[in-house]
């Protein structure tokens, strides 16, 4: 993942959904945005963030949602976009 492009990574089975839609793809994209956004991924971190998101949603696992934007949130703090990360903050705590 680090040093190449959002192209080789749809390429490999990411973002673009061509893996099955689990809770465990859903944990396993949180933990690579998580290693992402220490590596300063932050675009990769943010989609594999939404894939996260719509799979943890779509199953119900409010734990994993709130994992998801916590780290979303994360990432555009990181981005100077805090602004947009409070409603994800706020989302993640009801």
């Amino acid at each position: 993942m680090r040093g190449g492009s959002q192209a080789d990574d749809r390429r490999a089975g990411g973002v673009c959904g061509c893996l099955p839609a689990t809770l465990p793809r859903a944990r396993a994209l949180a933990a690579a945005a998580t290693l992402l956004e220490t590596t300063d991924g932050y675009a990769i971190a943010g989609d594999y963030c939404e894939e996260g998101l719509a799979i943890a949603r779509a199953a119900g696992d409010e734990y994993v949602v709130a994992d998801l934007l916590h780290q979303q949130a994360s990432v555009l703090v990181r981005q100077g976009q805090p602004s947009t990360a409070l409603p994800l903050i706020e989302g993640g705590c009801g």
